[in-house]
């Protein structure tokens, strides 16, 4: 991970140790994040994996928890490689911030129908992801958004039903118009009430 001299010496954005390790528990904490959550992504795990083989290292020689002991040595410690897959993970959040609402309207959907949510995908993430359906969910105004991610994604999930979940005003008219145009490209339309 490149950091600047300046940034080193700022406790506040990561503890780097002279091996190059980056303290990821730091690093969670200054962008408002779990480390577990990014630790449990499948593109997380698989990048461990294949890094641990290209290094000829074990799994757990590329991610160290230590508890307990002396403070500034607590927390995960991570090889540099993962602490730049973590930040492409949060620049990536960033790019898509979920409005209130969205989040919302996404934990009432989870609860109903269980599955993943935020499933890690190589090119975004997917809002929820059950055992037969890919679902995106979108302020209805951005509905050609849901829609394009759907494509992207359904082409890893063949199998699965994408549906787009909309929720926000829209005419009747419109709302015609939106699940005509999915309906052509295999997308259910559902809304939130």
């Amino acid at each position: 991970m490149s950091v600047s001299p300046e940034e080193r010496s700022q406790s506040s954005l990561a503890t780097i140790r002279e091996d190059g390790y980056v303290n990821l528990t730091a690093l969670a904490q200054a962008h408002n994040k779990r480390v577990s959550h990014f630790l449990e992504l499948k593109s997380t795990k698989g990048a461990s994996k294949d890094l641990s083989q290209q290094l000829n290292l074990l799994p757990d020689q590329l991610i160290e928890v230590n508890k307990g002991g002396v403070p500034e040595k607590q927390g995960t410690w991570v090889h540099p490689k993962i602490a730049e897959k973590f930040k492409r993970w949060i620049e990536k959040l960033k790019q898509t911030p979920k409005t209130n609402e969205e989040d919302g309207v996404q934990a009432r959907l989870h609860h109903s129908l269980k599955g993943k949510r935020e499933v890690s995908h190589p090119v975004g993430f997917i809002d929820l992801l059950t055992p037969s359906q890919i679902i995106e969910i979108k302020q209805a105004s951005q509905w050609m958004k849901g829609v394009g991610q759907l494509m992207v994604y359904g082409q890893d999930y063949p199998f699965h039903l994408k549906r787009l979940h909309l929720f926000g005003g829209v005419s009747t008219e419109k709302k015609k118009l939106i699940e005509q145009y999915c309906a052509r490209l295999s997308i259910k339309v559902t809304w939130e009430n």
